[in-house]
Order: structure tokens, then sequence, then C-alpha cells
């Protein structure tokens, strides 16, 4: 299977996910980026006074940032951020875990 078609359907099951609330977490990993500190970013849902939203927390060697968005934000920018700057993604949901991992090559 293609990264993209692999990329595909994992964020086709975090969507349908979301959609039927049985959404857990997702972890991100493996990152290359440039903030040599990033280690992983932690996504689950909450809610907030504006209504539903995605909480990223990004792990850093000596310091949590976290940061909300809308479910159509927070899937813009996962669908950038996975295979981009993290090599590696951990859905978890009520119903099924999944894995996305792409190798260095």
């Amino acid at each position: 299977m293609s990264d993209a078609h692999a990329k595909d359907k994992f964020l086709t099951r975090l969507r349908e996910a979301l959609d039927d609330a049985s959404f857990v977490k997702l972890t991100l990993s493996g990152y290359r980026g440039r903030d040599q500190s990033l280690q992983n970013v932690l996504i689950r849902p909450v809610t907030l006074r504006k209504g539903p939203c995605l909480q990223f927390v990004y792990r850093h060697a000596t310091r949590d940032v976290t940061k909300n968005f809308e479910s159509l934000a927070a899937l813009e920018l996962l669908n950038g951020l996975i295979g981009g700057e993290f090599r590696h993604a951990n859905l978890f949901t009520t119903r099924l875990t999944s894995n996305l991992e792409y190798r260095e090559g």
C-alpha cells in the first residue's frame, strides 16, 4: 500500500472516530523537525465553552505546550504533521487501535 493511500485510510478512520464519538486519543511521535526539544504530541477530545475541540499537547523535554483546535482545523493540521514532521501516528478509539509508520528512506 502506498504511503499516500495508507495516510488517507488512517485519516478516514480518525474522521469516523470523531464523527461517532469513539475517538479516545491520538499520539504523534518520531519527530524529525527543527525543534530539538519536541518529543511528541498527544491529542485528545475536550469540550470548551465554544464547543468540542481537539487538545494538542506538544511534549518538549522541559515543558508542555497546549493548543486547542476545532475538528476541521485539527484535521488539516494533522494532515500536514503525519508523514511530515512526525513518522509515527497511533490512533486509539473505543472500537479499534490503528498505527501508521513512515520509515526513513
